[in-house]
């Protein structure tokens, strides 16, 4: 899964396996039992065999698609699939919005590309708490070059051509005499450096993400989205997987989506009678499917074994 840094070119078919090392104990170790899982830690539970679930939804909160990965896949490289998923049924969304670890260059500049406005922040370097971030230093965009709180200059000093990052570093007199150096200089160090991508869809992607709707989409984001995962973990089984193997996984992952989908339209409805006749046609409709494909699979596991 490992591969080069992102170098401009857009290509769906490596967009989150550039990131990953394929030293990686969670690649590089396999199950016996079920061979598409990866190993997944989480402070306090350790490691365990996992899956990823990603879910792509509107403005109402109804889920248009859905795809399920190893858990050592980037959350970036679903996205080809949650977007191509998506146009089948409703053509390519004028905007998207995700948290901050969707703001990759290659992630960005594979939606902009498809002229999707990038309702994300672009990621960047985390800062130690307590400390200044690097929001709280001015680009003067004339000057090429950053502003510090305190008014002084970091001047352009290098290019990361690999990252496709610029840096900027301060005066180290200036960091020595500087009031503010504890809250922006951590340890020994007597200088302060900021970087920033070099990438047009980065400031398109910050312009889009400021804007009002942009802001109104990102607020809102977080309670569609985090609403859904939470139901479908509470009181549809999601927070483990029924069967082994991708494919499976995924079919467990779709008929969640269903069935949510189902529960919000009806809630969408006014007359409660026909709510409760779609409601317990729905019920009937899905309990059916649950049927067919348990069947299937205990065929295959049959045949398997």
């Amino acid at each position: 899964m490992a591969g080069d840094f992102f170098t401009g070119e857009v290509d769906k078919n490596k967009i989150g396996k550039r990131r990953r090392d394929v030293n990686r104990a969670s690649i590089r170790k396999k199950s016996t039992t079920d061979p598409d899982a990866t190993l997944y830690y989480r402070p306090g539970k350790g490691s365990h065999l996992s899956y990823k679930a990603h879910i792509a939804t509107d403005t109402n909160g109804i889920i248009t698609a859905v795809s399920a990965s190893p858990s050592s896949l980037h959350d970036i490289g679903a996205v080809p699939t949650l977007i191509e998923s998506h146009e089948k049924i409703l053509g390519v969304p004028g905007w998207v919005t995700a948290d901050t670890k969707y703001g990759s260059e290659e992630c960005l500049a594979y939606l902009q590309d498809k002229n999707i406005k990038t309702a994300i922040k672009p990621e960047t370097k985390t800062n130690k708490p307590g400390f200044f971030s690097r929001e709280r230093f001015a680009y003067d965009k004339k000057r090429d070059c950053y502003v510090c709180p305190n008014g002084k200059v970091l001047k352009r000093k290098a290019k990361n051509y690999t990252h496709n990052r610029i840096a900027y570093k301060s005066n180290k007199k200036d960091c020595n005499s500087c009031l503010l150096k504890d809250k922006c200089i951590s340890g020994k160090g007597n200088f302060r450096t900021v970087s920033h991508y070099d990438s047009p869809c980065y400031s398109k992607a910050l312009a889009y993400y400021y804007s009002g709707y942009g802001r109104a989409l990102h607020k809102l984001r977080g309670t569609v989205i985090e609403g859904i995962f939470g139901q479908a973990k509470e009181y549809h089984g999601m927070s483990k997987a029924r069967f082994r193997g991708l494919k499976k996984v995924e079919i467990q992952f779709l008929m969640t989506a269903i069935a949510l989908n189902l529960k919000k339209m009806v809630r969408m409805l006014y007359v409660p009678e026909v709510k409760d006749r779609i409601a317990n046609a729905f019920t009937n409709f899905i309990q059916a499917v649950k049927d067919v494909l348990w069947n299937l699979i205990k065929e295959e596991v049959i045949q398997v074994s």
